[in-house]
């Protein structure tokens, strides 16, 4: 049985909750916290969908083990629904798993975050442990490489760092930033990301993880191999519509030997977030541009309706 606990964070996608739950089911963790967001809607094909995945979760928990669960009945949203549900989870315990409906993980993704929250749990500067690889080649010759930038599809922390978090980013200064990184053009992405974050113009939670790490000087570890499969990507999504050919980096699952090969220093090389940073300032000032003048979410609803015009038509 799977000592390290988990927490599973469902919505209203039946198709990926099932899919990523049957790989939870396979490592039978003793410790299972299930957290669920309440419909966005009073139709009845929302409210159906959500229940249909918090259904199919709890029958098909067929091995003893310690199961809490937080199921709401009003919609949070995006930020407020997976920020509380952690909270929740670090109320309960000190360090673990957490993985949403549509983060697919290999079998060893579990065993690699369990052997380096254990090996890395007392040192203050290490703050995630990722399953994901954005890089098309190997960082160096170990199993993982120590990155800036927490990457959250499938990750594992401490409940030391969690209670750290500052959601509202209410000390935050563009210095931490330019003491992050000297490149100018990085530089200017994470300051227009935090303030529009800071604004509430984008309705996610994780920015606020990553100006912690930032503001700690810390690092992320990230695997040499992709071991979680983003199978959130599309019209369904809530931050990912626009996913810049990601997904062929990161539909791969890939199974990684244990024990593990461990990096002879803990140092941090620009290089080793050439891949990820690629992702991310991709059409960076389109994007940027359309939500600064409030026209992104415009856009998405466009996209979105000729998704479902086009959709309907072949259908």
């Amino acid at each position: 049985m799977f000592e390290t606990p988990v927490l599973f964070m469902i919505y209203n996608r039946p198709d990926v909750t099932i899919k990523v739950f049957s790989e939870i089911r396979k490592i039978k963790p003793k410790f299972l916290f299930v957290a669920a967001d309440g419909p966005a809607s009073d139709d009845p094909k929302e409210v159906n969908n959500c229940n249909i995945c918090r259904k199919f979760v709890m029958d098909n928990i067929d091995w003893e083990c310690e199961i809490k669960t937080l199921f709401r009945d009003k919609n949070l949203g995006c930020k407020l629904s997976v920020s509380s549900a952690i909270d929740w989870f670090f109320d309960e315990v000190n360090q673990g798993i957490i993985l949403e409906d549509d983060c697919l993980p290999s079998k060893s993704f579990f065993y690699f975050c369990e052997s380096l929250l254990k090996k890395y749990e007392h040192r203050d500067d290490i703050l995630v442990i990722s399953g994901n690889n954005f890089n098309k080649k190997k960082v160096g010759e170990a199993d993982y490489y120590f990155s800036k930038i927490p990457q959250i599809w499938g990750w594992a922390t401490w409940k030391r760092v969690w209670r750290e978090l500052d959601l509202e980013m209410a000390t935050y200064k563009d210095e931490i930033v330019r003491r992050s990184f000297s490149n100018k053009k990085v530089q200017n992405y994470w300051i227009d990301t935090f303030n529009l974050y800071k604004n509430r113009r984008i309705d996610t939670w994780d920015y606020s993880l990553t100006f912690l790490v930032f503001s700690k000087n810390g690092l992320c570890v990230c695997p040499n191999k992709n071991l979680v499969s983003n199978i959130g990507f599309g019209i369904n999504s809530t931050n990912t519509l626009f996913s810049y050919n990601i997904e062929k980096i990161l539909s791969i699952k890939e199974e990684i030997n244990l024990p593990l090969k461990h990096p002879y220093k803990i140092e941090y090389n620009f290089d080793n977030d050439r891949g990820v940073l690629k992702y991310l300032l991709r059409f960076y000032g389109i994007k940027n541009f359309l939500k600064k003048i409030y026209l992104f979410n415009f856009v998405k609803k466009v996209v979105i309706f000729i998704y479902t015009i086009k959709k309907s038509f072949y259908e």
